[in-house]
């Protein structure tokens, strides 16, 4: 999780998931199905739109009323479409917006988690964003599972020798465990 957030399973043979990138498994069978979601521009938009100060509150776990029923927040997307605020969002302030922005955010990684894998018990993170114990607490409560904070710093290259070797890497340890019911 840091430019962008990248959700990656190895899926077998079977059906791919919806709205994901599929690419062939090095080294075996199966596939790896993938998601992107761009969630530093997103965060970038928001603070441009005044709410730094309330984003960062967020983010740091000191502010987290409870998120509107109602969407505010539609994310940008693909082909660079701008986010953008619903209506509903005139009647909040801008706390409540900037909660709830955050919120949308975490329910749509949830969302793409949930579409690659529906049963996940536990989610591994890295990057940037795992060091913000707000945005932990809010993705653990929108997936419904614990999020498990990995503590090697360079996962990037641990990735690229697991393809590269035969056999699996011993796993890298956790840092820290975001329970669901902590958000």
């Amino acid at each position: 999780m840091g430019t962008a957030e990248v959700i990656v399973r190895t899926v077998g043979a079977g059906r791919p998931p919806c709205d994901a990138d599929l690419s062939p498994a090095i080294l075996g069978a199966g596939r790896t199905a993938f998601t992107v979601l761009e969630l530093q521009r997103n965060m970038s938009w928001l603070r441009d739109s005044g709410l730094a100060a309330h984003l960062d509150a967020v983010l740091a776990g000191d502010l987290a009323p409870p998120p509107p029923d109602s969407r505010i927040f539609v994310p940008g997307a693909e082909g660079g479409e701008p986010p953008r605020w619903t209506p509903a969002a005139r009647n909040l302030t801008d706390e409540q917006r900037a909660a709830a922005a955050v919120w949308q955010l975490a329910r749509a990684g949830a969302s793409a988690l949930r579409g690659l894998a529906p049963d996940a018990k536990a989610v591994y993170g890295t990057g940037g964003w795992t060091r913000s114990p707000g945005w932990m607490r809010l993705k653990a409560a929108a997936v419904g599972a614990p999020y498990r904070v990995l503590a090697e710093p360079e996962l990037a290259a641990l990735g690229a020798a697991q393809l590269t070797l035969p056999g699996p890497i011993t796993p890298v340890a956790v840092h820290e465990t975001i329970p669901e019911s902590d958000a």
